[in-house]
Order: C-alpha cells, then structure tokens, then sequence
C-alpha cells in the first residue's frame, strides 16, 4: 500500500514539475499578460460599438498581425510584445463580431418581424412573479444553437428546472430612455431576446444542475438567518449575495455614500473570509499545503453558492490562480492573475463584456494592484510607517510588540487608515469613467466612509458565520441573532443619516466632466512609475478636487436659470422644473411609478441627484404606492399636496401625509398657488365630470415675465381661468391626461405663442384656427423650456422639442 502511494505522489511530482510549473511560469510572462489584457479591452469596448467598427478592427488587427509574421520573422520585440497584443486585439473583435452581429444579431430580426415560433425550452431563473403573471429566463434548444429568451407568461408558477413546450412570440425589447435598458441587462446574463408566451405548457420533466443544490443551500442558509434576525438584508448580501431582502433605503444610502460595492459580493469578502479560514486553519496547525487545498475547495464552493455572477467569478479565478502559485512556490503575478481570471469569463461567457459588475471589479483590483506597487516603491512612505527601534535603559533592544496589541497601536491604525485612504483614492479615480456612464453621480463622501464600512463589513460577515455555526445548538440562536441585528442596525444608522445630507452626492453628467476622466485616470496609472510620489499623488489629487470644485461653480453660474422639461407618455403627463438650483418634480398622470422613473431620467439631465420637491396635481390611489418607492430610492426634501376635494381624495391625501411623515419629508399643503426656487406656480381649480374619475386639471407657471400654461384633456368644460390663461400663454401644453373631451370648442389667441404643444384627442373637436406659433410640436413626447435670466427679464427662453407625430 505504501509503495503504491509513493509511486503516486512520484507520478503527480514529476506531472507537476514537466507540466503544471512550466504552464503557470507561460501564463505569468508579458505575451500572456498582454494578449489577455487587448483581448478583454478589445471586446468590453465593441460591445459598445457597432457592426463596420468591429469589422473595422478585426480586419486591422488581422492584417498587422500577418504582415508582423511575414516582414519580422526574427524580431524578439514584436514577437514579444507586438505580436500578442495583435492576438488578443484579433480574438476580441472576432469574438464580439460573432457574438453581437451573427449569433444575437438573427434574434434581433425576429423580434422586429414579432415572429411565432414553437420551443422546447428549460427554465433556467425566475425574475419575478405575482398573482397573475411571470418573467422567465427560459434555455431553448433545438435544432440550431441553443439560446436564451425572457418570457412573459400569464402562468405565475412555473419552477426553476421545468421544461416547457408551446409557442413564443418574440417581441421587441423595451424603449425607454431611464435609467433601465432590458436589452443590455439581460444580455449581461447571456439573454439575447425577448418573448411573450402563446401557449406554453409543463411538459412533466424536470432537468437537475449542481447549481440549483447550491441555490437550495442559499435559501435553506438564507431562510435560517431571516428565521431570527430582524433587519436582515445586509447579512443576506454580504454573505451569500441574496439581496431579495435587503431593502431599496438601504440600497440608496449606500449608493449616495459610494459604498454600493459592499452589497455585492465581490473580491474585499473573499480576502476577508478567505483570511478568517486561513487564520482558523493555521490555529489547527493545519500544512499549508492542505491549506492550499482546502482554501481552493472553499472558494469553489462558495462561488457556487453566491451565485456565480461574473464579479464572484472574478474574485474566485484570481484567488485560486494566486493560490495554485503559492502552492508550486511560484512568484505570484496578481496582475497577469487578474487579466487571464476575466480572461477566462470572457471565453466561456462571452456576455460577460456587458456585465457591469465585471468592469466595476476590474478596474478595483486594479487600482488595488497599483496601490500596492505605489507602496513597494515609495521609499519615503515606507520609512514613515517603519515600526522605531525601541531601546531599554541599559540601549538593549526591545523586541517589537506583536498580537493585538501591535493591531491596535496607534501607529498600526494610522498606518491601515491611510493606505486604505490612499486605496480609495486610486480606486474612486480608476472607476469615475464608468460611474459616469451607468450611475451618473459620485458620492462625495466615499472616501471617508469607506474607512469605516470596509472593516465593519469584515465584522458582520464574522457574527453572520458565527451565527450560522452556532444554529443547531438552539440555546445560542437567541442572543447571537440578537447581537447580529444590532450590530446591523448599527451599520444602517450612519448610512441613513449621512445619505440624508444634502449633496453629498454629486451629478457626473455636467458637460465639463468628461474633460477631466482621460487626464485623471492617466495620472494615477503613472503613479508608480513617477520618482517623485507625492508630486503625482498631488496632480491626481487636484485633479479629482478641481472637477468636485468645478461643480459649485457651475451651479452658482447656473443658478438663475429656471429650466422646464415637459414629458408626455400616451395619457400621462408630467413636468420636471430646475430653479434655484434645485428640481421639481410635477405628476400630471395616474400614479404610474413608470412614468415617474421617465420624470427620474429627465431629473438627472438636469443634474438632480435628490428632489427638491414632488407635486402631484390631482389624486388617485396609485400615487400613495408610487411615492413610497420615489421615497425608497431617491432623497425628496418635500411634499407638494394640494387640498383634497372629496372623501376619496381625502383618504389618498392622508396615505401620503402619512408616508412623508414616517421619511421625514415636509409636506407643504397649497389651496392654488405655490413657488418653487424662482418659478411661481398654479394648480387651477379641479373639475369633476359625471362621465369620469379623473378631474380636469390644469397648471400655470410663471418665471421671469414668462408663461407656460398646461391644461388637460376636456380643459374647456374645466376652471375657466384655465382657457384664459392659454390664450395669454407664451407656452401653451394641451395635454393627454383626464377625462375624454366629448364637446366642441375654441381658444381666441390674444398674442402668438413661442409654441404650442397639443396631445389627446381635444384636437378632434376644436373648431378654431391654430396660431402661427414658433414651435407647432403637435404629439409632443419631450418638450425642453428655458425661461429667461431672473437677472434679464427681455432675454429669449430656449426651447428644444421632440416630436413623434405630426396630423
């Protein structure tokens, strides 16, 4: 028996020292290094481009790459360093070409057509379910490739595994210009299309995957946390990358405070729990050969566990490629790790390009990377913290002092605040050009904060394992659960209350920030390779504050302005007003939150990161639920309500007086007229009519000499101040929203409107003549208004209109 497990271990000696050692010292050197690094740059940035761009590349880089085979066959520069990064250049436009424009690109022809088609399809996640309906990711397969599709049925309880058969109909993906676009999130989890269900139905077969053992494993974990801790989102997405429970406050007072990647699972929990398991190993005198063995198993387990998501991916290829090193006594390369980790995702996940976690945890590890060479290389920084020879009274030297008492020494904690300062920074100016193309705001408050919440996490992640290990022994669940929720409610305190600030964050889409992202970004790159440290920390460092600096500047300058962007969608109408530096937002609809987010998405071209104000003009029942979640995911400081007129609109007032108060919200009760910043506003008198629910509504605002009037649909059987005013109005907006008009009628124009926008049906049955106005934006989805400068009232406005039909 012995003899047979030496001659293993012979066997497995000499495969590692003629195989596995001679591969990891390939995969570490520059040609590896750079043909990763040009392959994932390559496809990440033609995700985002079109078809002749990619073509474009594929065809130069092919060409160079041969012509580099043929002209320089015995140069070691461009074999070495030219050759692999036209390789990976090469592989990533061919990539992205195939993916984007042949494979994804045929789906895309049948979701214009709406094409029907019969399936055999497994579904493989459920987005969401209600009483009455549900959103699928189901995995088609049959004769061609297989392929993934999001269905919506009217069937709300199929299961992850089942297989269905029927029809689908492919439809077109959704066109919306808010923060949500569903063709590039659901292509990000490898969905190339969109379907509705005709007539699918459970075949009775159930398909088993090693990933659905550890999503049960998620939810039995999951469900013995909730089981006894209160507040229990942030441990759920901390530790096991569940965030069905963490709440949408949460979420944004994390993101306002720039500390949102603490939610996600990602390489800081890794090198956490990673550092407890070795550390509990090693107290177990554990070899670190076995140490090794049993980190690589952990870690694959709890990828599996939290998901797999491209990030957790990240973290876990780079950590086992640092731990296979170590293992073969092999100088660890954490920048070559972390090119052919993502590397790897990208060649067996090919969406992952489109995958915003992955970019985000890219460009952390490397400023984390930079950092630490920052550091190596600094002579004057590493002289600064070097622990001082201490000398007893006789000039012995005093051994230095080790445990926690060394951890807690002010020094030491001098020491880690400022390297984790320094990490932050070069982290938050590496990831600024990607938070200005998805988030669009910074948190000015994220480098500070950071100090704080990344060791905390560290804590939570630690009582939330405790918990979990001490569960079967019943007697301790109590105060542990106790402990945990405590400790939670510790975090989410500050979180609130520094969220609640005004402006602490800050908008990234003011036009003179992209100007600022190239020159910052190239700066701390060169950090490490420039002599003098503390002059390249200083260009980054004024860099990054003259563009924060910028900001107030550009608001003062901006601050007389008063800015109306008037939103129209079918029946819904809706205004979002900037003046005094602050944004209104004004609900002319039936509580719709979709509408609302468009109302958002108008708000932050406005450079709004929190609302000065929501105003709602009328009442309806769907305003209660839809302000509760404009209040979960954006800072409102106040509340606009006028006074209710009838018992039903009392009720709905009341809901919201409710809800306003429990966030802390001012809410500001007006007869008529009210003003916000430098703007005057009118809500005229509300009408009922016996055909219809919805009352006749109608607006007036008013800023420096200049008017736009809005009334709503059947304005003429309304408040008579309401064609009064439209007749004297600089703008004029018929809009979509309340009751159908059923009755002829005219409008006499006292002076030529700048425009005059007309939605509804209200044009059928008016028998007047139309004003020559500037501006006939007859349909008018989106309508932009500058009022003149407050400082000079006989300036022009500026007007800016879109519009989709014209009769």
């Amino acid at each position: 028996m012995d003899t047979q497990d030496s001659g293993k271990r012979l066997i497995f000696q000499d495969w590692t020292e003629a195989v596995l050692i001679p591969f990891c010292r390939l995969l570490a050197r520059r040609k590896a290094t750079g043909f990763f690094l040009l392959f994932i740059l390559t496809g990440c940035l033609l995700a985002y481009g079109t078809f002749p761009l990619r073509l474009a590349i594929l065809l130069f880089s092919g060409c160079t790459a041969a012509a580099v085979l043929l002209l320089f066959p015995k140069k070691r520069f461009w074999y070495a360093v030219f050759l692999p990064v036209l390789a990976g250049m090469l592989l990533g436009s061919l990539s992205s070409l195939l993916l984007f424009d042949w494979y994804a690109g045929r789906y895309t022809a049948l979701a214009q057509q709406e094409a029907v088609v019969s399936i055999r399809a497994e579904v493989t996640e459920t987005v969401y379910t209600n009483a009455y309906s549900g959103r699928y990711i189901c995995r088609v397969s049959g004769d061609g490739l297989p392929y993934s599709v999001v269905v919506e049925s009217d069937t709300p309880d199929f299961q992850t595994g089942q297989v269905l058969t029927g029809e689908i109909r492919f439809r077109r993906w959704e066109d919306t210009d808010d923060d949500f676009e569903e063709d590039r999130y659901y292509l990000a989890k490898s969905v190339i299309a969109a379907a509705e269900d005709i007539s699918l139905r459970d075949t009775g077969e159930l398909q088993w995957h090693l990933t659905g053992l550890f999503e049960r494993w998620n939810r039995y974990l999951s469900d013995r946390i909730s089981a006894h801790v209160r507040n229990d989102g942030l441990p759920l997405a901390m530790l096991l990358g569940n965030r069905d429970k963490l709440s949408d406050t949460v979420q944004r007072d994390f993101r306002r405070l720039g500390i949102l990647h603490l939610i996600a699972v990602s390489g800081t929990h890794f090198s956490m729990l990673a550092s407890m398991s070795e550390r509990l190993m090693i107290r177990f005198r554990i070899r670190p050969v076995h140490r090794c063995w049993l980190l690589g198993i952990l870690t694959v387990l709890y990828m599996l566990l939290t998901g797999m998501t491209a990030s957790v991916r990240r973290a876990g290829l780079m950590f086992l490629i640092t731990l296979l090193c170590k293992g073969l006594e092999l100088r660890v390369q954490y920048f070559s790790a972390l090119n052919i980790a993502c590397g790897l995702i990208l060649l067996f996940d090919p969406f992952a390009v489109l995958d915003m976690g992955l970019h985000l945890s890219y460009l952390a590890v490397c400023g984390c990377i930079l950092t630490i060479r920052l550091e190596q290389e600094w002579p004057a920084y590493r002289k600064l913290w070097k622990t001082p020879v201490r000398l007893d009274k006789n000039g012995k030297r005093i051994p230095p002092v080790r445990g926690w008492r060394r951890t807690l020494s002010p020094r030491n904690l001098a020491h880690q605040a400022v390297s984790m300062l320094l990490l932050n920074l070069v982290i938050t100016c590496l990831t600024l050009p990607l938070s200005w193309l998805y988030f669009g705001e910074m948190s000015l408050a994220s480098l500070l904060v950071n100090l704080f919440y990344i060791p905390a996490t560290g804590v939570l992640l630690f009582l939330t394992l405790a918990y979990l290990i001490v569960y079967p022994l019943g007697f301790l669940i109590v105060p542990m659960a106790g402990l945990l929720s405590a400790y939670t409610a510790f975090l989410e305190m500050p979180a609130a209350i520094l969220s609640a600030l005004p402006h602490i964050s800050v908008s990234l889409l003011y036009p003179f920030i992209p100007f600022f992202l190239i020159p910052m970004v190239l700066s701390v790159c060169l950090l490490p390779f420039i002599k003098h440290k503390i002059r390249g920390l200083a260009v980054s460092m004024s860099l990054l504050l003259l563009m924060t600096g910028s900001i107030p500047v550009y608001e003062a300058i901006m601050a007389d302005e008063t800015i109306l962007v008037y939103r129209n969608d079918r029946v819904k109408d809706g205004f979002a007003i900037r003046s005094a530096g602050e944004v209104l937002l004004i609900d002319i609809s039936d509580g719709s939150y979709n509408f609302t987010r468009q109302l958002l998405a108008e708000a932050k071209k406005l450079y709004a990161t929190e609302l000065g104000g929501y105003m709602i003009t009328h009442y309806h029942n769907r305003h209660v639920g839809t302000f509760q979640s404009l209040t979960d995911n954006w800072i409102v400081r106040k509340l606009y309500l006028p006074e209710p007129l009838t018992e039903e609109e009392t009720a709905v007032f009341n809901s919201l007086i409710n809800v306003a108060a429990d966030k802390g919200i001012e809410t500001i009760t007006f007869p008529q007229e009210t003003s916000f910043g430098d703007l005057a506003l009118t809500v005229c008198q509300r009408t009922y009519l016996s055909r219809s629910t919805h009352p006749v509504t109608g607006l007036i605002l008013s800023a420096a000499g200049e008017t736009v009037v809005y009334g709503s649909s059947s304005f003429s059987q309304g408040d008579p101040a309401i064609q009064l005013s439209l007749t004297e109005a600089d703008i004029g907006i018929l809009g979509a929203h309340s009751p159908v008009t059923k009755k002829t009628f005219a409008l006499s124009f006292i002076q030529q409107p700048k425009a005059l926008i007309w939605n509804g049906d209200s044009v059928s049955f008016y028998e007047g003549n139309f004003p020559a106005a500037e501006l006939d934006l007859f349909e008018c989805t989106r309508f932009r208004y500058r009022f003149p400068d407050a400082t000079a009232p006989a300036a022009a406005g500026y007007t800016e209109g879109s519009r989709s039909e014209t009769p």
